[in-house]
């Protein structure tokens, strides 16, 4: 079901898809090719091939990296995962975007005549550049270079513009190649901004970090690049900054919290990873709400009868995260209550990162050191530990780390 914005349906305008389910036919591909279809637009080849639809697939993951980066909603989950009845708003210029990639026919007005663009076959170009060229040369209105082109570019309504081999580019970006000189055109085409993190972003702590052991950094960096969950690429480095900090802060293996990170939140830090419906488990490191109260515990409270069999428990197991006092007792300061250490890592990613080593460092001390039995703890059957993350030569494992390591600030 599609809602469409803007004077005619057949030009490449703002849209709002209505994910529905039909069947076993759903999903965001399937709402696109049934929004074209609505509109009765036209396809270059009378359908969407398997390149098209490759195409598509790699435009739509650029608008979601795009939004996620500027911190808006993202559009989709893992796998271009949508729900049932979620609304999805594209730009024109996004659809125009899509359009392309579907091999969609796009029309486009202006004041004096109407040109229909098309993404056509390379002899197709051939054929009809001469046409294109001179039509080109009537409605620009960016004057070149004096200087030798082989690019000539103009706007249209529907922010497209035109190459002479009648390819589609986007409006906002001129393509830099050895023989064009820059053209000046800032009335008509917009610049792209360099990205900005605002302040209060966990980017903002970790945009610079001198690695103690460069190799171990170089590894945590290269595995966080090579995720095919993380769709923002530009947050590799952040990411290996702050999970390389944090570790050795807390004097854990990097490459051990780079794993369980990617374990068990896929590198998608929204709502409905970060905080799940009806699921105990928040935070980036998916923790649980009996572990922040043992954290937070005192350990003379395990004999107190007038507790509750589970609030002694809680207490006792307090015993396991006393390698940590010294930072458990400034967060207090903050979160003066397991409640709100618990509310608090719902949205930030990387106080919810640092809860989780805790976590993984009490299941250590709980099975002795073992890494092993300790990660089976934590993350139990659904962890795999990367093959080739960690070889006998390096980081042996199975090992124990005991006694277990203090936090330490530096």
């Amino acid at each position: 079901m599609t809602e469409i914005s803007g004077a005619e349906n057949n030009a490449a305008k703002a849209a709002t898809l209505i994910i529905q389910k039909h069947g076993k036919n759903s999903g965001i591909t399937y709402e696109l090719l049934n929004h074209v279809k609505s509109l009765g637009l036209r396809l270059s080849n009378g359908s969407v091939s398997k390149d098209e639809w490759e195409k598509t697939l790699k435009v739509l993951e650029e608008i979601n990296s795009s939004r996620i980066s500027q911190n808006k909603t993202s559009i989709f989950g893992k796998n271009f995962a949508v729900t049932n009845g979620q609304k999805i708003d594209f730009s024109a210029d996004e659809m125009s975007q899509i359009y392309q990639a579907m091999g969609v026919e796009i029309k486009s007005n202006n004041n004096q005549s109407s040109t229909t663009t098309q993404i056509k076959s390379n002899s197709q170009k051939q054929d009809n550049s001469k046409a294109i060229k001179a039509n080109i040369e009537q409605k620009s209105t960016i004057k070149p270079n004096p200087q030798k082109h082989t690019l000539t570019t103009f706007s249209l309504q529907n922010s497209v513009e035109i190459k002479s081999d009648n390819s589609v580019l986007k409006a906002d970006a001129i393509p830099d190649t050895k023989n064009d000189a820059k053209i000046a055109a800032n009335n008509t085409i917009k610049k792209v901004q360099p990205k900005t993190i605002k302040e209060g972003d966990w980017r903002a702590t970790y945009q610079s970090y001198i690695p103690a052991n460069k190799t171990k950094y170089d590894r945590v960096y290269n595995r966080i690049k090579n995720n095919k969950d993380l769709l923002n690429k530009s947050d590799t480095k952040y990411l290996a900054n702050m999970v390389c900090k944090l570790s050795n802060q807390y004097g854990i293996d990097p490459e051990i919290v780079e794993s369980i990170l990617a374990n068990e939140s896929h590198y998608v830090f929204e709502p409905w990873t970060m905080n799940p419906k009806k699921k105990k488990y928040k935070g980036v490191m998916q923790v649980g709400p009996s572990i922040i109260r043992s954290i937070y515990a005192d350990t003379k409270d395990a004999n107190n009868k007038k507790l509750t069999a589970q609030e002694r428990r809680e207490a006792y197991d307090h015993i396991h995260y006393v390698s940590d006092q010294k930072r458990i007792d400034e967060l207090k300061k903050k979160y003066p209550t397991p409640e709100k250490l618990y509310e608090a890592i719902k949205t930030d990613v990387a106080l919810g990162l640092e809860v989780g080593i805790m976590a993984y460092k009490g299941s250590l001390s709980m099975n002795k050191g073992s890494t092993t039995a300790a990660l089976a703890q934590y993350c139990g059957s659904q962890y795999h530990f990367p093959s080739g993350a960690l070889t006998a030569s390096v980081d042996p494992i199975p090992r124990k780390i005991y006694p277990i390591p203090q936090y330490s600030r530096a």
